[in-house]
This record gives structure tokens, sequence and C-alpha cells, in this order.
């Protein structure tokens, strides 16, 4: 007995996905419009590309150092200027990616 009623379900299931999509009368689609249209209020602009990626490194620099200050800069005291450089380019450019 259940398995009939669920072919009876999955075949009623296909009927309905086959049928296509059932249009709103006229009247319902106004009513809704105007109540969607008269819901709408103005929203505030993005920042540009440029303040969010800045605003996107300067945190990313701050957890840096912070994660830098905890860690007591291990391994830091080994590299010269140049590689220092080096990798805050490196990470730098994976934070934008």
């Amino acid at each position: 007995m259940p398995e009939n009623r669920a072919g009876e379900l999955e075949r009623r299931l296909e009927l309905w996905a086959e049928a296509g999509a059932i249009g709103l009368r006229e009247d319902v689609r106004r009513e809704v419009s105007g109540e969607l249209k008269a819901s709408l209020k103005p929203v505030k602009a993005l920042p540009s590309n440029g303040a969010l990626a800045t605003q996107f490194l300067l945190v990313f620099a701050g957890c840096a150092a912070a994660l830098i200050a905890v860690l007591d800069k291990a391994g830091f005291h080994m590299m010269n200027a140049a590689q220092m450089g080096g990798m805050a380019a490196l990470f730098a450019g994976g934070a934008v990616l």
C-alpha cells in the first residue's frame, strides 16, 4: 500500500512539473505590484571599490600586526628587510585576491 501512495505522489508531482507556470490574474498582479512599489525605500549606496579595498587592507594589516604581536615575531628576527618586504607583498597580494 505505501508503495502505491509513493508512486501516485510521484506521478502527480511529475504531472504538476510538466504543466508549466500558472499565470496570475491581472487584478492580483496589479495589487501585488502596487504593494511592492509602495513598500520600496531608498537604500544607501555602497562605497567605491577603492574604498572597500582600502578598508579590507587596513583590517588585514591590523590583524596581521595583532598576530605578529601574539606570536612574538617568531622567525622574523632571522629575516632581512628584503625578505620581510617580499613576504608582506605576498600576504597583501593574497589578501587582495
